[in-house]
């Protein structure tokens, strides 16, 4: 059996990790899609910024009474307007972020860790 030359150039690889990376978008995007929009009680316990094609901005959450924790991206606003500590509702769907309303000063919640 001959294989081509092709992929065992520079090239050749790039292609090959290229298809990977594109590939694997593509199915993440089709299971975000087919996932149902969930809302859990959740506390913000880590925010960062990266520096990765610009700067970024990053809220962790621990969902309650799950060891589960969520990284999301983040806009400068969100980012801004939430501190490490806060307890509100996350919404989410598969891995796509999709809102965090923190609780009102009003509201009295204890997060079971």
């Amino acid at each position: 059996m001959n294989v081509p030359n092709f992929l065992f150039t520079t090239e050749g690889l790039i292609v090959i990790v290229l298809a990977i990376v594109i590939i694997s978008r593509i199915v993440r995007y089709i299971k975000n899609e087919h996932s149902p929009f969930l809302t859990d009680r959740a506390k913000i316990i880590y925010k960062y910024q990266g520096y990765a094609r610009g700067r970024q901005y990053y809220l962790v959450f621990k969902l309650e009474g799950q060891e589960k924790t969520i990284k999301n991206h983040a806009t400068r606003e969100e980012y801004e307007s939430h501190e490490k500590g806060d307890i509100g509702q996350l919404t989410f769907q598969g891995t796509r972020y999709i809102d965090f309303e923190p609780k009102r000063a009003w509201e009295r919640w204890e997060f079971q860790e």
